[in-house]
């Protein structure tokens, strides 16, 4: 197998998910694509352009990273308003969990902003 199918067969296995609790329930937070974290900042980019891309920044990110055991979205896209009123604690911890696995960083953040 040369390395072009090594990396290729990469791209079909399943991404990395890890275990956290969301009140007192057991879920599962996952890793994105490559292609689903640039959808992710992209809306940030697009929120920017009106001085809204750190606003609900995290459950916007939970929403999308936050499973259940065979792999499903928890939330919709359109839930971010109603998880964004969610107890920060509980947010923060699926939120760091969700970072971890998905290397968003606190620079990342910062070059979303200044991509407005």
């Amino acid at each position: 197998m040369n390395l072009r199918e090594y990396l290729l067969n990469e791209a079909i296995k399943p991404l990395d998910k890890a275990e956290t609790s969301f009140y007192g329930k057991p879920v599962f937070v996952r890793e994105m694509s490559a292609a689903e974290r640039d959808d992710f900042e992209m809306a940030q980019v697009e929120a920017a352009k009106t001085g809204d891309a750190l606003r609900n920044f995290r459950a916007k990110f939970v929403i999308r990273v936050l499973v259940d055991e065979n792999g499903e979205r928890v939330f919709k896209d359109e839930d971010a308003e109603v998880v964004g009123k969610m107890k920060p604690n509980e947010i923060r911890r699926v939120f760091d969990v969700g970072c971890k696995l998905n290397a968003l960083t606190p620079e990342d953040e910062k070059d979303i902003l200044k991509k407005s």
